[in-house]
């Protein structure tokens, strides 16, 4: 198990107590609050019995509403009080039911029946509370009394039951708190005794292991078991000792190979030497051994004053590296060019502890960089010269490139334009050939037309002499009908006459039958004719009228007929007359289509050569960006030997550069040196 779990399950096992102790006692708290209102107002139920068989008694001496409002405010607040205590709500805490009221829990269960025992005895108590109240009989104010003291009874072991429960949670409560204060205890002395096993002892002995690598750079581990953190811990401090040790190794190193390359001197924060190689010695002429030079400041090493300032120690003031040149005066009289590279020693803290300082000898390469100046003068004017003739020549490719730039823009532009020309001059060649094409087969509709328009103008010449013909038997038909229409009068005449005839028959059939009546049976057999002649006489009248029924449909049909067939004259008039405006019409078509043709067969000339010249321009066109083609293909092989000339004029302008930067590396070549050997320092 981790140091982390061995700290944290104690503490959260004394947490978890500690959290059940103030649970239990908020808890039992809360119920004792809870227990004394429930407690007073069981109490006030006994006071409130007494205080109603008090008032019902006054109320029965004498009637007085006062009195009575605060009988049944008592009763109500001893009800509703009641009421809460057995199944929880709100009970009043005055005696105005209408006053402030508190919730209360309900009864637990071995109080309950009590509490019912009470209710049964308020609801015999009540009744009679009311009955005495009324003006009752004296033998009813004995019982209530009774009652009432049986109410109080009931009631004083409810209460009784109460502040028993109460107190057993009471008591119930200390015992758990003491149980809880000692499992608190218990963990407390486990928690310590872990502390001191796994934490306070392998502390202490790794304090004495970092205390001893400390001071004597190297230590013994811990002889006892470590587990969890603290070996780890261990682990940690013995690979901090041997990553110290590596560390402390690898600067004597650098230090030891710095000292054998480069001449080095290292001081301390007071400015005194430290530490002083051969080379340094031997670059500012001094003969002495290097242990001599151990404590001397700066201006004493190389200026023999113990209190002139160098740039050295700036590196100190400024914790930054100081690098700067000076010439230095051997004691020959010689002068030394010597860069100096003076860098700060910082802890792992960010605390200083001294500078070392690098020196490279620079003579050489400044005596070289005189030379090179005097030649690269020399070379810094022809390379001014050349490169006034190259920007010359620049400008002139660049003015030229452009224009050939511009003439192969407009070379493009006129292959184009002509490519549109030629596509648009297709287009139009093509619609010439289709107007020219419509044309033809517009002439030879024309020409179909004007031969239908000159039958047609036969036809109705035809049709003019047919709609004459009908036209002439129509007018015989209509003869004819009127001349039957004469005979249908005639009938009509002999039919009145045979009806007149038939009527005189009638008659003298009637004056025979009388007169044969008077003969008596002498005319008997006149009778028998007379009556035979008269029956003879009606059926001709009926037969005749038929006849005259036939006729007159015969002549109204005639009637009908002959009008009919005078409005068919009237129509094959009014056709025939149609017919010949028709042929004058179709004659005034066919001399107009006969112009119409002459007229599409020019425009069908026309539209051909439209479409020869058409095909001509689009072979002119071609031509045309031919030419283009060729000039643009000339402006792009001119340009691009444009940009080789402009190529090689920016090469000669690199080699000038380059000339130039041949000239300066002379002068840079000793101070490349030296920073190249002070990189390398610095790696």
């Amino acid at each position: 198990m981790s140091l982390k779990w061995k700290v944290l399950m104690p503490i959260g096992i004394l947490l978890a107590v500690m959290g059940a102790m103030l649970g239990a006692t908020a808890y039992v708290s809360s119920m004792q609050r809870d227990d004394g209102v429930v407690i007073n107002l069981a109490g006030r139920q006994r006071m409130l019995s007494q205080k109603i068989a008090k008032e019902a008694l006054l109320l029965g001496a004498g009637p007085d509403q006062a009195l009575l409002a605060k009988l049944r405010a008592s009763m109500g607040v001893f009800e509703a009080t009641l009421a809460a205590l057995m199944d929880s709500g709100s009970a009043p805490l005055t005696l105005n039911p209408a006053g402030p009221s508190r919730a209360i829990p309900k009864a637990p269960l071995t109080v309950r029946p009590l509490l019912e025992s009470v209710a049964a005895q308020w609801t015999r108590y009540k009744p009679l509370v009311e009955a005495v109240a009324a003006g009752g009989a004296p033998a009813d104010r004995a019982v209530l009394l009774a009652s009432s003291e049986a109410v109080n009874l009931e009631m004083d072991k409810a209460v009784t039951r109460m502040q028993l429960e109460s107190e057993q949670r009471v008591s119930t409560l200390l015992l758990s708190q003491g149980l809880l204060l000692l499992v608190g205890l218990l963990v407390g002395a486990a928690i310590a005794w872990t502390l001191l096993c796994t934490v306070i002892r392998p502390m202490e002995r790794l304090t004495a292991f970092a205390v001893q690598a400390g001071e004597h750079g190297q230590a013994d581990p811990p002889r006892m078991r470590l587990s969890g953190e603290m070996a780890q811990l261990a682990g940690a401090l013995q690979t901090m000792l041997a990553d110290l040790r590596r560390r402390f190794g690898f600067s004597e190193g650098v230090l030891k190979g710095l000292s054998n390359s480069f001449p080095l001197v290292v001081f301390d924060m007071d400015g005194k030497i430290t530490h002083c190689n051969d080379q340094a010695l031997r670059l500012f002429g001094k003969q002495c051994p290097a242990e001599s030079c151990f404590g001397m400041t700066p201006g004493e090493f190389f200026y023999g004053d113990r209190n002139r300032q160098t740039r050295s120690m700036d590196a100190v003031r400024h914790r930054k590296q100081v690098q700067t040149e000076m010439e230095y005066v051997m004691e020959s009289g010689a002068v030394r060019n010597i860069l100096v590279t003076a860098n700060p020693i910082e802890g792992m803290d960010g605390e200083m502890l001294g500078v070392f300082s690098l020196y490279y000898d620079l003579t050489s390469a400044r005596e070289q960089e005189r030379s090179l100046g005097r030649q690269t003068a020399r070379m810094r004017e022809l390379a001014d010269r050349a490169e006034q003739v190259t920007q010359v020549l620049d400008r002139a490719s660049h003015d030229l490139a452009a224009l050939m730039q511009q003439a192969a823009s407009d070379a493009v532009r006129q292959d184009s334009l002509a490519g549109e020309t030629g596509g648009a001059m297709e287009r139009v060649d093509e619609s010439a050939r289709q107007v020219a094409g419509k044309a033809l087969a517009s002439s030879r509709s024309a020409q179909a037309a004007l031969e239908n328009a000159a039958l047609g103008e036969r036809s109705a010449a035809d049709v003019a002499k047919a709609f004459a013909d009908i036209n002439a038997t129509a007018v015989k038909l209509r003869e004819g009908m009127e001349r039957l229409g004469d005979r249908a009068g005639q009938i009509g005449n002999i039919i009145t006459a045979i009806e007149d005839i038939a009527d005189q028959t009638n008659l003298l059939a009637l004056n025979a039958a009388i007169e044969a009546a008077r003969a008596g049976d002498a005319g008997r057999g006149f009778a028998v004719v007379a009556d035979e002649v008269r029956k003879l006489a009606e059926k001709t009248m009926n037969a005749t009228k038929d006849v005259v029924v036939a006729i007159r449909a015969i002549q109204d049909g005639v009637g009908s007929n002959l009008a009919a067939t005078q409005q068919t004259a009237d129509s094959i008039a009014s056709c025939a007359a149609l017919s010949e405006t028709s042929r004058h019409a179709l004659r005034t078509i066919v001399e107009a289509m006969e112009s119409t043709n002459r007229q599409i067969q020019d425009i069908a000339q026309l539209a051909q050569d439209q479409a020869g010249a058409c095909a001509e321009v689009v072979e002119s066109l071609g031509d045309v960006r031919e030419v283009s083609a060729g000039t643009r293909e000339g402006m792009y092989r001119a340009s691009a030997q444009v940009d080789d000339l402009a190529g090689q004029t920016n090469e000669l302008s690199g080699l000038i550069v380059c000339l130039r930067q041949e000239q300066l590396a002379g002068c840079e070549l000793l101070e490349r040196t030296a920073d190249s050997k002070n990189e390398a320092v610095q790696r």
